[in-house]
């Protein structure tokens, strides 16, 4: 009686880890959520983990933070004028210092078109802060 128990228990365990991971892996790679939203800073937990910690260093996790940043700045397109845009500002600073650092350890023959794509990321969000106005004096913390 025990031992089926025991296993009950297992079973119910790995079936809420396999569960919890598929949405996690979900989540991080659709990021349905914008900051301000309820959910949006377990959806980056969920990105830090599964689009950064967990790719190989080097070009592909360069690419993936790149993924990210272009994420980020959707983010803050999505939010301008709202309430919520110097949190989005906030996040895409943290992402564009991600993104710098992993393709200075990309190796060298990636860096040119990571740079590059990088550079239009920077072009477009520069486009983006022309018409941004902060009020109430400083940006949001993380």
């Amino acid at each position: 009686m025990l031992r089926r128990i025991l296993i009950i228990l297992l079973a119910l365990f790995l079936f809420i880890d396999i569960v919890g991971g598929a949405v996690s892996f979900s989540v991080a790679r659709s990021g349905p959520y914008v900051p301000g939203d309820r959910f949006f800073r377990g959806q980056t937990n969920a990105e830090q983990l599964w689009l950064n910690r967990l790719v190989r260093a080097g070009e592909p996790r360069a690419n993936s933070l790149l993924d990210l940043l272009e994420r980020r700045v959707d983010n803050l397109e999505l939010l301008l004028g709202s309430a919520n845009q110097r949190l989005a500002l906030a996040y895409l600073d943290n992402a564009f210092n991600q993104a710098i650092n992993a393709i200075e350890l990309a190796p060298a023959e990636a860096q040119p078109a990571l740079k590059q794509r990088l550079l239009l990321l920077t072009e477009r969000t520069l486009a983006l802060l022309d018409g941004l106005e902060l009020v109430d004096g400083e940006g949001a913390e993380l």
